[in-house]
């Protein structure tokens, strides 16, 4: 079921998503509501990752806690370059 919703963009922004559905082959409706639809799960899978490392074992030692922030951290540049990003070996305790 879909529900129509009225956006007014400004006229640079439009024919650029026009630009870009037209390269992938679809309709510019199309186009928005599958980049509409990335954002939504990109964002949904940022906040779970961010709640799991919220919740980490408060009994692990100082290596284990460093090691899950590396991969907050690791993920989070990923997410934000939009390319990928060589992931340094985990850490061992000493």
């Amino acid at each position: 079921m879909f529900i129509s919703v009225t956006l007014k963009l400004p006229a640079k922004l439009k024919m650029r998503i026009a630009r870009a559905a037209k390269q992938k082959g679809q309709s510019t409706q199309r186009w928005m509501l599958e980049a509409i639809e990335h954002e939504v799960e990109r964002r949904e899978r940022f906040l779970a990752y961010v709640k799991q490392a919220q919740h980490t074992d408060p009994n692990l030692g100082p290596v284990d806690e460093i090691e899950t922030r590396n991969r907050v951290r690791f993920w989070l540049e990923q997410l934000s370059t939009g390319r990928k990003v060589t992931r340094a070996a985990p850490r061992r305790a000493r």
